[in-house]
C-alpha cells in the first residue's frame, strides 16, 4: 500500500509519523535536531573552558534529553546535560493565518542546561560557565550553521565546508533565544538528606513553523465497501474514477 501523502507542519509530518523505537526515540524533529546542533555547538565552544572547572575530562553536554527534567526523567548519571522540551504557544499567541491554507505558528522552547554537583572550590567558578553557554547557543542559532556540525545524510555541497544549515534540518521559519536565568535544579535525595542542587541554565527560544498543505495529495478516498456510485469531475471537469465521497 502507497505512503500516504502528507502536509508539512515545521518539521513534522500530518499524519504524524510513529517512533521508530521506544521508549528512547524523539518523534518532534526540531526538537531532536536542536538537542543535535547544539550539543556539537557546546561540546566544540565550551570545553577548554568547561575543563578548568570540572576536571575530569567530562564533554560540555554529555547526554541530550527532549523532556523537562522536573517532570519526567533526571539522572545524576546524564549530567551535564541539555534538555529542550515545547512549553506550549508563545504569549498565547494564535497562528498567524497569512493565507486560507498557509499560516504560521508560534512556540515556546525551553532548553535546559544543568551541571553535577561540583566540590566548593569549584562551585563558584563553574556557575560562571552559564553566561559563555548563552552566548555560544545564541550565537549558533543566530548563525544558523557551524562547520563542527554536519547532518548525516545532508546533500548541500557546502555542508562538508560550512557546515548544515539548522533551521532547514529543524523545519522553522525563525528561531529566537528571547531569555535566559540561572536556576539551581533542587532534588530531593529522600530519607531525611539535604536536597541536591545542581547549577543550570533556563534558555527559553521562539519557534515559528510553517504549516504546507500537500496539494498533489488525492482529495477522495479510494474506493471501497459502501462506495456511492457518483461520477465525479475536478475542477477542471476531469472525470474522477475509483473514489467515494466520504
Amino acid at each position: 500500500m502507497p505512503p500516504v501523502a502528507a502536509d508539512n507542519y515545521g518539521g513534522i509530518h500530518l499524519p504524524v509519523d510513529p517512533p521508530k523505537t521506544l521508549p528512547d526515540s524523539v518523534t518532534d524533529p526540531f526538537l531532536e535536531v536542536t538537542l543535535d546542533y547544539l550539543r556539537a555547538i557546546l561540546n566544540a565552544k565550551m570545553q577548554k573552558a568547561w575543563d578548568v572547572v570540572a576536571p575530569g575530562g567530562t564533554p560540555v553536554v554529555k547526554t541530550v534529553n527532549a523532556n523537562d527534567p522536573e517532570e519526567v526523567d533526571f539522572n545524576t548519571k546524564y549530567l551535564p546535560a541539555l534538555y529542550c522540551w515545547r512549553a506550549g504557544s508563545s504569549d498565547q499567541r494564535m497562528p498567524d493565518h497569512l493565507a486560507e491554507d498557509y499560516w504560521v505558528l508560534h512556540d515556546t522552547v525551553c532548553l535546559f542546561w544543568i551541571m553535577p554537583m561540583a566540590r566548593q572550590a569549584f562551585r563558584a567558578f563553574r556557575e560562571q560557565m552559564t553566561a559563555g553557554v548563552v552566548k555560544a547557543v545564541h550565537a549558533a542559532i543566530e548563525l544558523g550553521r557551524d562547520p563542527v556540525w554536519v547532518r548525516q545524510g545532508d546533500t548541500d555541497p557546502q555542508a562538508k565546508l560550512y557546515g548544515s544549515v539548522y533551521q532547514v534540518h529543524a523545519g522553522t521559519v525563525a528561531v529566537s533565544l528571547v531569555k535566559w536565568e540561572d536556576r539551581v535544579m533542587k532534588i530531593d535525595m529522600g530519607q531525611g538528606a539535604e536536597p541536591g542542587l545542581y547549577p543550570a541554565c533556563l534558555m527559553t527560544l521562539e519557534v515559528e513553523e510553517l504549516f504546507q498543505e500537500n496539494l498533489d495529495k488525492p482529495i477522495f478516498a479510494p474506493l471501497g465497501a459502501g462506495g456511492l456510485d457518483l461520477t465525479l469531475t475536478e475542477a477542471t471537469g476531469t472525470l474522477v474514477t475509483g473514489h467515494r465521497i466520504i
